[in-house]
């Protein structure tokens, strides 16, 4: 048993040839479209991955500055004379010097941080994990915070 479309649809010849153009000139512009899309969708990917290796190696450079910013300041800072104290009195476990180099430190670093404020907090530990001190910064000033 043959299905015959046209007589279901009774088709003139011109109908039947709008219907045959369509499906012609439908199947190529799938195709390309199909090709372009991927394509497209390979050079975007391309596009981002090279936006990505962009944006990384920038931050990396703007870490790496960051890093040695920090670590200019933490040389300076134990690079000062009080500070050579303090590691004297702490290693002579002397509790009366180390309290008295302490204070003459903390002078020093609230100088320091005044003209740098970018540190919110400044641990001092010591080798086996101790705090020695904390000054943290509390309502834009710099406070010695008592052991909790």
């Amino acid at each position: 048993m043959k299905i015959h479309i046209n007589k279901i649809l009774k088709l003139n010849i011109r109908s039947k040839l709008v219907i045959a153009f369509t499906a012609l000139s439908l199947l190529p512009v799938l195709i390309v479209g199909s090709i372009g899309i991927s394509s497209n969708i390979k050079s975007l990917r391309q596009i981002s991955i090279n936006n990505l290796d962009h944006d990384l190696m920038e931050i990396k450079k703007d870490l790496d500055l960051f890093f040695y910013g920090i670590e200019d300041k933490i040389f300076f800072l134990t690079s000062s004379l009080s500070f050579q104290h303090l590691i004297d009195a702490i290693n002579d476990e002397d509790k009366k010097k180390s309290d008295s180099s302490i204070q003459e430190l903390l002078h020093e670093i609230k100088a320091f941080t005044r003209k740098k404020e970018i540190f919110y907090q400044i641990k001092f530990i010591e080798s086996n994990g101790d705090e020695v001190f904390i000054l943290e910064k509390q309502n834009d000033e710099y406070q010695l915070l008592t052991e909790k």
